[in-house]
């Protein structure tokens, strides 16, 4: 059996911060500062991310991230994986949106969290951030049931109900999942 035989996955409308998850994923621009209505929202709700992220950044090269790039914080008893998705001299692509899905569960799996929580990204391009989505699993289901994968659970979410209807049609018809 593999890992993504295993995995229980959620495709759902709402707000992601609700969910009990033990890490949520968060977009940011490349020098972890807020980027969109999530970010901005967890970087309000959350006060001592701030400081975490200050922390963290010493540790990186130039202070920052390279696009599709992760880092975990850890604050207010909660965990964000931080995901640069923004830079003002690179347009979105495939790439980019299959790094930072792809990254998000590999910091997980290094982070031995078991249940995640993840936006469904649009920013304009849902059909391509639905078709990376699916990437990333076919990717990864080759890996293996064992310790080094610790992911069991993945919470896809948007407040926007057609990207929700949009990522479980594909993952059904192109995955054979049902969410």
């Amino acid at each position: 059996m593999s890992w993504l035989d295993n995995l229980d996955i959620h495709v759902q409308h709402g707000n992601l911060l609700t969910i009990d998850a033990e890490a949520v994923v968060v977009t940011t621009t490349q020098d972890l500062g807020a980027y969109g209505k999530l970010s901005k929202t967890v970087f309000t709700s959350f006060p001592g991310i701030v400081d975490e992220i200050n922390r963290v950044r010493r540790f990186l090269t130039a202070q920052r991230l390279t696009l599709g790039q992760t880092v975990t914080v850890n604050t207010d008893n909660r965990k964000f994986i931080l995901a640069a998705i923004w830079s003002s001299e690179s347009p979105y692509d495939r790439n980019l949106f299959y790094k930072v899905y792809i990254n998000s569960i590999r910091e997980a799996f290094k982070n031995k969290i078991k249940v995640m929580v993840m936006p469904i990204m649009d920013y304009g391009h849902i059909d391509m951030v639905v078709a990376e989505i699916s990437r990333v699993l076919t990717d990864l289901s080759s890996l293996s049931l064992s310790d080094d994968f610790p992911v069991e659970v993945i919470y896809f979410v948007s407040l926007n109900t057609g990207n929700v209807s949009r990522l479980s049609d594909n993952l059904r018809r192109e995955l054979g999942i049902e969410t």
